[in-house]
């Protein structure tokens, strides 16, 4: 899902991506040239992992890490609760 899609649109209405709320760059987790085998100068070219939460909560920051087992590098998100009045 590309944060360009119509789908990512649907959802945006609803819930807040937390890479675009407090993360910096493109947030790109795919691919994972290591684990794919291709040449390591690839970088992660696709933007396709999210997470998504709803008013209750604010980002704080947000990014992609670099650890391995798996094709796609996992985004990492502090979240706070909101304050309710």
């Amino acid at each position: 899902l590309s944060d360009n899609a119509v789908k990512y649109g649907e959802i945006a209405q609803h819930l807040h991506d937390a890479f675009r709320e407090g993360g910096s760059g493109i947030g790109a987790t795919w691919p994972h040239a290591e684990i794919l085998g291709l040449p390591a100068l690839v970088p992660p070219l696709l933007r396709i992992d999210y997470i998504w939460h709803s008013d209750d909560f604010r980002t704080v920051n947000a990014f992609t890490a670099p650890q391995r087992g798996s094709d796609h590098y996992p985004v990492v998100a502090t979240l706070a609760l909101r304050r309710v009045d």
